[in-house]
């Protein structure tokens, strides 16, 4: 899903939580779908402090990736920077 207005990298550069804190706007990362529960708990933190609609649409989105994710063990969700 494109990220055009950088959305989810602002919200991880903020985000004091482990695995969004991975996420670098420059590089890439893989996530396997052992990863996906501890995603989608960061995920559901991010979005119950968040105030703006476009960081919801965004954080929602990739929520629902993450889900897709968890539930096929031999999926991955590919984060990638610039």
């Amino acid at each position: 899903m494109p990220d055009s207005d950088e959305v989810f990298v602002r919200v991880c550069a903020r985000s004091s939580l482990r695995m969004l804190g991975r996420v670098d706007p420059y590089g890439d990362l893989v996530l396997t779908a052992v990863e996906m529960p501890q995603l989608v708990a960061e995920l559901d933190q991010e979005l119950a402090a968040t105030v703006t609609t476009e960081e919801r649409e965004v954080l929602s989105a990739v929520r629902r990736l993450a889900e897709r994710c968890s539930m096929d063990p031999s999926t991955q969700l590919h984060l990638q920077g610039d």
